[in-house]
């Protein structure tokens, strides 16, 4: 799996997720990483609450800074996972204010028996501090959406190139999902009806209520008379009804 191969795979996801994660290991040498962060809009750096943890993540920035990606590095953002509150460990704020100073943000996500696991994540099984950490992470990552959007040329703030009314389709689905379309003889959303077109909640003449029984043929609608019987013609020898 190369650079090619990574490229065209998110060409081919692209058009149908609007978000791609990427897990790239802990190496940057291999041969499809400059793919990864050729198309990357954002970078998460995972450190540890330990000496060797932080250090490690920061040479991953410094790296990656002497390489061409600078800006990618003032966006990224920095987790400091498995925080436990007691244990022999260099203090936690040092390192979140080492990594302030080089990212967008951080993120302290504690120590949680559930993710140690490695089974499946179920969030009712997480300890509350640690959905919170995570939903704060997610919200950091989307704060950078508008900018990335904007610098695809997706859509503008100007309002030139407005963002889209539907989400794209979901895998499986064609197109976009059509608009609600009116009634044969109703005037469109907004639109005056015609002359002679009935009001919001008017019937139509001769049209029938949902559930109302039609009158027959020859009955008189409510309240209007009965129209005058004609007599028939006899024919000879048919009795007098």
């Amino acid at each position: 799996f190369n650079d090619e191969d990574y490229r065209r795979a998110i060409e081919v996801l692209g058009k149908q997720y609007p978000i791609i994660l990427t897990d790239s290991g802990t190496g940057l040498l291999y041969s499809a990483m400059r793919g990864v962060l050729d198309l990357a809009d954002q970078l998460i750096i995972i450190s540890t609450p330990s000496v060797d943890g932080a250090s490690s993540a920061s040479t991953t920035l410094d790296w990656l800074s002497a390489h061409g990606y600078a800006d990618l590095v003032q966006r990224s953002l920095t987790v400091i996972s498995g925080v436990r509150e007691t244990g022999k460990m260099i203090k936690v704020d040092d390192i979140v204010q080492h990594f302030e100073t080089r990212c967008r943000g951080v993120v302290v996500v504690p120590f949680d028996e559930h993710l140690a696991a490695g089974a499946e994540v179920d969030l009712d099984m997480m300890r509350p501090k640690t959905r919170e950490a995570y939903f704060h992470l997610s919200a950091l990552v989307a704060e950078d959406f508008a900018r990335a959007q904007q610098q695809q040329g997706l859509w503008t703030g100007d309002g030139q190139n407005p963002p889209p009314q539907f989400a794209p389709p979901m895998p499986g689905q064609q197109g976009y999902p059509a608009a609600a379309q009116p009634m044969p003889g109703q005037p469109m959303p907004g639109q005056q009806g015609g002359p002679g077109q009935p009001a919001a909640g008017q019937q139509v003449p001769g049209q029938q209520i949902p559930g109302q029984q039609p009158y027959a043929p020859q009955q008189p609608g409510p309240g209007q008379p009965y129209p005058q019987q004609q007599p028939q013609p006899q024919h000879p020898g048919q009795p007098q009804q």
